[in-house]
């Protein structure tokens, strides 16, 4: 039996092998041919096929053999064929096996996949540990762990990737899947550098719900039957648990507390709280945690998030950069996830130049705010570009420049329909600049954007400092532009809007307003056009001081085109007729 041809060494040809014994023909350049035992000769490299990983396992292989193929890691022809070499010590990670003679063989490929560490890919079969283990094999070989086609199975653990690996998908087709609801990251990764994850989905799959019909309350106790079952253990919460209740058909009204406890279908919540009010007979329930993310980087340095889609409504975040450096969000997709759909923040450190670029969020009238940035107690945001991106059906902001961010720039993107107002005052804007009570955002920059149907304002600035509002096409909106002082502690100066486009407005077209007289002061209002406002073109209250207004354009406004009351105020060149 000869199994192969026509291979040379030297000046020898070997013309093929009988596997049983090793022999091989051997001729030389004058065509006489002699049968030869191969340890005879120079060594050949030998490959032997294994139907799987299994079979290899338990097979003794000859010590003559240097690499051998399976044909599939569970069964033939399963995504997971690959060949392994052979070792002269047992291999640090995870893509080994050891065959029955007690020789060590090590996965060799520059395109591992999970398959090739046992991953079912059928979306129900737990794969969090051949993921994990492939991410651990491309940091030890320095290659980039490969998502073919597959429905991929985290229930609750969180993943996580080492500095410079690359994770890369085929696409959507490539689907991590959470199987419960927990307070805990798909992706969690701290403290590393330069790992990239790109094109595949992260989708969370389990979706509590219940058709109970109960009015709203924010106190007491409240008994639901849910769509889970605890006796069956698809039940996706323990007592004790922290989570949000959104009515489907209003997510803006909902109400948070604790779960009591469960016995088959029925839940008992304990609730602490709640938004809106009235009586409705469709609910979700979701983990109410910023931790309940599709990836998490935390204290990270140049981490990227690229071309991921990322959707269901019971993840609480979608994509966070937590005090990190350079951290980028790009050409990502994110679907209806509850609260905020991309998140920069930070806490007791800072966030330094993290961009958030080209990404698409849909809110779906879910999602709360489809870009969040601000920095909680010692948390500073700095220096940040959230540009490009679009914004559709968001709840309660587009996007967010919050407390604590400093020197950043939001330009170039489209947010259209903020549906909704949840529970404060100041929701439903296009972009808020919005301060908190122990902290002020300090001289950034909102710039050509297009922003329409936002249900409040298109952009408003509470309590900002050196804020520039330039160039953005704002439509359609409940107010258009609004500067606000707003409390009796925070004053509001030196903030510029210049070269705005304002059309539609419900209310007021340009308003500037203070909580408290000699709170608000130093603005200048120059070169914008508002027309077309339900109210006033352009509104400045008594209680502001020193506005300069010079060179814009007020007309075609219901109730008048021009309204300043500002003390101390400068206007020049304006149209308002």
């Amino acid at each position: 039996m000869v199994d192969d041809i026509a291979t040379v060494w030297g000046g020898q040809v070997r013309l093929g092998r009988n596997p049983a014994n090793d022999e091989v023909l051997l001729g030389n350049s004058g065509g006489n041919f002699t049968l030869t035992n191969i340890s005879a000769i120079i060594p050949i490299s030998e490959e032997v096929v294994y139907a799987t990983v299994a079979a290899a396992t338990a097979a003794t292989i000859n010590a003559g053999v240097d690499a051998v193929k399976t044909l599939g890691y569970s069964t033939v022809g399963d995504p997971g064929a690959a060949t392994y070499k052979r070792s002269a010590s047992e291999p640090t990670h995870a893509g080994k096996f050891q065959s029955a003679d007690g020789a060590w063989w090590e996965l060799t490929t520059l395109q591992p996949n999970p398959y090739m560490f046992g991953a079912a890919g059928n979306g129900s079969t737990n794969d969090t540990a051949a993921l994990q283990n492939l991410f651990d094999y491309a940091d030890a070989k320095n290659v980039s762990a490969y998502l073919p086609a597959g429905s991929y199975a985290v229930p609750s653990a969180s993943l996580s990737v080492n500095s410079n690996v690359h994770v890369v998908g085929c696409g959507r087709d490539a689907q991590i899947l959470r199987t419960t609801d927990v307070a805990a990251p798909v992706f969690y990764l701290i403290s590393k550098t330069a790992a990239v994850l790109q094109n595949f989905s992260i989708i969370k799959s389990i979706q509590l719900s219940s058709t109970t019909s109960l009015a709203m309350v924010s106190s007491g106790t409240l008994t639901f039957t849910v769509s889970a079952n605890a006796s069956t253990g698809q039940f996706p919460y323990a007592v004790g648990q922290y989570i949000i209740i959104k009515a489907v058909t209003t997510p803006a009204h909902f109400m948070y507390g604790t779960v009591v406890s469960y016995t088959g279908t029925t839940l008992v919540m304990s609730i602490l709280g709640s938004a809106g009010s009235g009586t409705f007979s469709s609910w979700y329930f979701t983990c109410y945690d910023n931790a309940n993310s599709g990836v998490i980087f935390s204290g990270c340095t140049e981490c990227v998030c690229d071309g991921l889609y990322v959707s269901g409504t019971s993840i609480y975040v979608g994509l966070e950069t937590f005090n990190g450096t350079n951290d980028v969000l790009m050409n990502n997709v994110v679907n209806s996830v509850w609260n905020r759909g991309l998140y920069i923040y930070a806490a007791f450190a800072t966030s330094d130049g993290c961009r958030v670029i080209n990404n698409t969020v849909r809110g779906g009238s879910f999602t709360d705010y489809s870009i969040n940035c601000n920095g909680a107690t010692g948390g500073l945001v700095r220096q940040a570009l959230i540009e490009g991106n679009t914004s559709f059906a968001s709840l309660g902001d587009g996007i967010v420049v919050g407390a604590n961010m400093q020197s950043s720039v939001v330009v170039g993107n489209s947010i259209v329909a903020v549906v909704g107002i949840r529970d404060g005052v100041y929701n439903g804007n296009g972009i808020a600049v919005i301060a908190t009570p122990a902290s002020q955002p300090q001289l950034n920059t909102i710039t050509g954007n297009n922003i329409s149907q936002a249900l409040n304002t298109g952009i408003i600035i509470i309590n900002g400092v050196g804020t520039t509002v330039s160039g953005n096409n704002v439509n359609n909106c409940g107010y258009g532009i609004y500067l606000l002082q707003s409390g009796s502690t925070q004053t509001v100066y030196n903030n510029v809007v210049s070269g705005n486009s304002v059309s539609g407005s419900v209310n007021d077209g340009i308003r500037c307003d203070a909580a408290t007289a000699g709170y608000f002061y130093g603005a200048v209002i120059t070169g914008n056009t508002a027309v077309s406002s339900g109210a006033t073109g352009f509104y400045a209250s008594a209680s502001v001081d020193r506005l300069s207004v010079t060179g814009n354009v007020f007309y075609s406004n219901t109730t008048s085109n021009y309204s300043n009351s500002a003390t101390n105020s400068q206007a020049a060149g304006n149209v308002t007729a």
